[in-house]
This record gives structure tokens, sequence and C-alpha cells, in this order.
């Protein structure tokens, strides 16, 4: 993925782990990060890790959206600042 937004929330819905499966989640949330395995769990750890394994998957397509808009508008700025650019000419006004 390269980059991982990490919601708040997360830790809220980890709560009612006790520590040792909290850090198995957060085990699984890196490792899922870094290169999308997912670690054995515990059933309570699964349910907790699918959740937020969904938010995941949300927020990079989130970022890849908002990348390719950064990418098209920086294309189409960049092309307008270009004075090699040619500017279009409006021949339709009517000058009186």
């Amino acid at each position: 993925m390269g980059v991982t937004v990490l919601n708040s929330n997360w830790r809220e819905l980890m709560d009612g782990l006790d520590d040792a499966t909290r850090l198995q989640v957060y085990d699984a949330i890196f490792a899922y990060a870094k290169n999308r395995t997912i670690n054995e769990l515990p059933p309570s750890a699964r349910a907790v890790f699918e959740e937020i394994r969904q938010h995941m998957e949300r927020n990079a397509q989130n970022l890849a959206t908002i990348i390719k808009m950064a990418k098209a508008y920086q294309k189409r700025t960049k092309a307008k600042d270009d004075p090699s650019t040619p500017v279009p000419v409006n021949n339709n006004s009517k000058t009186k």
C-alpha cells in the first residue's frame, strides 16, 4: 500500500480486547499495510481486524482518488503556466 491512514476510532474497536489480543490486531494491521498479508488470528481479533481492514481499503481508495485528482490539477496548472503551451483563442467574441 505504501501509505496507510490510521483512524483513531480503531482503538475504540479494540477496547474490549485483552492486551495480548489487541497486540495481535495491531500486528495484523501493520502486516496488512506493509504487504497485504493477513495473519492467523483468534475469532475475536479476526472480527475486529476485518472491520479495520475494510476501513483501510476505503482509506486507500480515497487516498488514490485524491492523488489522482491532485496530479490532474497539477498537470492542468502546469500547462497554463508553461509559456510554450498554446493558449486557445476565442474567435466567437463579437466587438462593437
